[in-house]
């Protein structure tokens, strides 16, 4: 007599599944000696819904089910069930939780380049606004106002050259703390002794090497501090003073990297200090 099975999450099973549709329009799925891993969406889900519901699941055994409005027949059997280790099963629990985290990084860096773009096309609106209006001024002006007109004309190009260097202040300070976020989700699964979770967080780095490149078309700059040298409040923040018998004022440990926008300070660097 077969043994009942207990399958749960992230468990590897291999098996015969033949999905059919009530529409003759739809051809049928046919999967042979199909290797999955339970929860990692590799087939259809009401299918992996029924294998961790069910309580009594045997080897080689066919089962016969539908889907609940009825317009799929599933027969499955299962031909293998291997169980994992109790670290292998977190590995990969891990895993899924990256990718749910990806996901949602992804969905909030998109939302931020949108706007970044957004904000682009305002200013390129706003500069080609100012240049009509200054044909305008400049066609109209008389003579005698000639030199009045250029030093109003050099302050105008003063002010808007300031307020478009620093328009996207507001933005990067609140899109660097969602960087910051996936820079140590990203670092902790390069340094995971798991290779699964090295080669996944590989994306991450990929991603990060892009959306350093963006930044640095828009001219903002990491604050990397240095391990020894002496703290400067123009660019740093303490985040915490120690006594480790060092030079007074060095930095002993970075928390986080710091940002500038141009030379403006928007981020600064977290670091432990000497007493």
């Amino acid at each position: 007599m077969n043994k009942e099975l207990k399958i749960e999450l992230f468990d590897n099973l291999t098996i015969d599944l033949k999905i059919k549709s009530k529409d003759v329009n739809v051809n049928d799925v046919v999967l042979t000696k199909k290797e999955i891993i339970i929860g990692f969406n590799q087939i259809d889900r009401f299918v992996e819904d029924f294998i961790i519901n069910q309580s009594n699941l045997i080897l080689d055994k066919e089962y016969k089910f539908h889907n609940k409005d009825k317009t799929f027949n599933y027969i499955l059997k299962i031909l293998k069930h291997k169980k994992i280790s109790k670290a292998h099963r977190m590995d990969r629990q891990a895993l899924v939780q990256m990718k749910m985290n990806e996901m949602k990084y992804m969905d909030e860096i998109t939302k931020y380049l949108l706007k970044i773009n957004e904000l682009k096309q305002q200013i390129e609106k706003l500069d080609e606004q100012y240049k009509q209006s200054a044909q305008v001024f400049q066609q109209k002006a008389q003579t005698e106002l000639n030199k009045l007109k250029e030093q109003t004309y050099q302050h105008t190009q003063e002010e808007i050259a300031h307020i478009k260097k620093y328009a996207l202040q507001d933005f990067f300070e609140e899109f660097l703390l969602v960087l910051n976020n996936l820079e140590v989700a990203a670092n902790s699964g390069l340094n995971s002794t798991n290779s699964e979770v090295q080669a996944y967080t590989k994306g991450f780095a990929m991603l990060l090497n892009k959306i350093e490149l963006i930044l640095s078309n828009y001219n903002v700059t990491k604050i990397t501090p240095l391990v020894g040298e002496i703290f400067d409040a123009n660019v740093h923040q303490i985040f915490e003073l120690q006594d480790a018998d060092k030079q007074k004022d060095s930095i002993l440990k970075v928390k986080s990297i710091g940002y500038k926008l141009h030379d403006r300070v928007i981020k600064p660097a977290l670091v432990i200090v000497q007493k």
